[in-house]
């Protein structure tokens, strides 16, 4: 099996296990902390591998500092069918429409309350606009932008996307959790193809098309 690097358009999921919020988002909303993009070559030579993603703020890290953390799970998915055209439309409406935005903190008060909704009282508010998002202006969390990402990268064909772009409209882009974007990546293999997996504390292990 050749070991591949992750390309850009590339999505991913991330589980923290250690700290307050990784603990917060655990009891709220299950297992998942995160959600980020691989985003465009960078460097002098554009060989360096560069993750998209709203952490603190809306910018770019470096894939390498991702592998350095080993005891943080994360799950590399490849979209099925996404072409470069439709990977560089999304990633340069994301990164001229949210880069340099501040974190949105204050959306996580929302979710308790969809939560009980959504458990207690049997009522799906996911479509609603996050309060804070929408009343506040309250920057961007880590889904909302990879929610963007793949709304604007099926937007260009969308009759070729009709089945993802209905499971993202079952969100507003700020409703949608670091739980529910793991699970859209896991539970659609037609749509998304795992190519990377670290989990448990173990080595990375790589995926290729067989």
């Amino acid at each position: 099996m050749n070991i591949i690097p992750p390309f850009t358009g590339w999505v991913g999921a991330g589980n923290a296990k250690s700290g307050f919020p990784a603990f917060l988002q655990h009891r709220l909303v299950g297992v998942g902390t995160h959600a980020f993009i691989i985003g465009y070559l960078s460097g002098s030579q554009n060989n360096i591998q560069t993750v998209f993603e709203s952490d603190m703020r809306v910018s770019y890290d470096l894939w390498s500092n991702y592998l350095k953390n080993a005891k943080y799970d994360m799950w590399i998915y490849e979209v099925i069918g996404l072409t470069q055209e439709e990977i560089e439309y999304a990633m340069d409406y994301c990164i001229y429409t949210f880069l340099g935005d501040a974190y949105g903190y204050l959306e996580w008060f929302y979710f308790p309350y969809q939560m009980f909704c959504r458990k207690i009282l049997r009522h799906d508010i996911r479509k609603n606009p996050n309060w804070f998002s929408k009343w506040l202006m309250n920057g961007v969390i880590c889904t909302e932008l990879a929610w963007w990402f793949l709304w604007k990268a099926t937007e260009l064909h969308p009759e070729k996307w009709i089945e993802l772009r209905d499971i993202l409209k079952q969100w507003s882009p700020d409703t949608l959790t670091s739980n529910d974007w793991l699970h859209i990546l896991e539970d659609h293999p037609n749509i998304f193809k795992i190519r990377m997996r670290r989990i448990n504390n173990k080595p990375l292990e790589y995926f290729d098309d067989k």
